[in-house]
């Protein structure tokens, strides 16, 4: 299966189940990990910028147990359920 860019966070939104994926870092190096999005960031206060405007998401890090950020612009695959989802442009 392969969806648009465009369309990720939509897709990502609507599957409550956890998600792996694969992204390209800051330094260039490949990054592979699990995550899910239904989780309630209400501990911690408010991040001093929007997700939206970014491109970003929060989610839940399912190895390291704490939130990170997901940039919705350098991922390359998704999979659920053991079906591999490529991100084109």
């Amino acid at each position: 299966m392969k969806i648009s860019r465009a369309e990720v966070k939509d897709f990502i939104v609507s599957n409550k189940k956890i998600i792996g994926a694969k992204n390209v870092k800051q330094d260039g190096t490949l990054r592979s990990w699990s995550f899910r999005i239904d989780v309630d960031r209400t501990n911690g206060g408010s991040k001093p910028y929007n997700d939206d405007d970014f491109g970003y998401l929060t989610v839940w890090d399912m190895n390291k147990q704490g939130y990170r950020t997901l940039d919705l612009n350098t991922l390359i695959e998704l999979t659920i359920d053991k079906e591999r989802i490529e991100i084109g442009e």
